[in-house]
């Protein structure tokens, strides 16, 4: 094997083990490959207070391993299913028109499973990690698609930021944005067989070129 053949094997190496970023969807959450987070689907704590949340957080609660998810970590979920992030603030807006109706059969339609409609038909708000302490507040975001609105044909409403509601303060339609991070994929043991065996035949290269 030459030197040529050597190098090609290795760059197939690395391809083979290399992954794409890609929206994987696990039933209860999803996982964003390209920020190598989790989301647990927000149907999984509408209605709980901010403060009953933080006290499944911790060792041995029912939430344990989960933390809340920040602004800059909700807008880049959303851009990892095709959203623009430069009308994330801007309430309604045909950049983003069909976003929700995407992203909400995975992460949730907090106001369809209470009200039965069609994920995406309705809306979600959502608590993140912007805590306000002096006032016992905590921020909510909103995705707003509700079929009924004279907008929802041509824009979706999205703000990441829009209001706050206080730390013991639940609603039918509230539920916390969670994440966690993705633990590390072990490398597959053909993979490490398949490295030992190229190392080998580099070994084997040198010798023959050496004698």
């Amino acid at each position: 094997m030459n030197r040529l053949q050597l190098t090609t094997a290795s760059v197939a190496l690395v391809l083979s083990t290399s992954v794409n970023a890609a929206i994987v969807d696990h039933g209860h959450y999803t996982t964003d490959t390209a920020s190598g987070l989790d989301w647990l689907d927000l149907t999984e704590t509408i209605s709980m207070t901010y403060n009953e949340v933080v006290a499944q957080l911790g060792p041995g609660g029912a939430l344990e391993g989960w933390r809340y998810a920040s602004e800059s970590e909700i807008g880049g979920f959303l851009d990892a299913f095709g959203g623009n992030s430069t009308y994330y603030e801007s309430g309604w807006s045909p950049q983003n028109n069909g976003l929700f109706d995407v992203v909400a059969p995975l992460w949730g339609d907090t106001y369809c499973a209470q009200d039965g409609c069609t994920p995406g038909d309705g809306l979600s708000r959502f608590i993140h990690n912007a805590v306000f302490s002096s006032s016992q507040n905590v921020m909510t975001g909103k995705l707003y698609d509700l079929v009924a609105h004279s907008l929802s044909d041509t824009e979706d409403f999205v703000k990441t930021s829009e209001v706050t509601i206080g730390y013991n303060q639940s609603h039918q339609y509230v539920a916390s944005a969670l994440v966690r991070d993705v633990p590390p994929v072990p490398v597959p043991a053909a993979v490490w067989l398949f490295g030992t065996g190229l190392l080998g035949l580099i070994g084997v290269a040198r010798r023959k070129t050496s004698a």
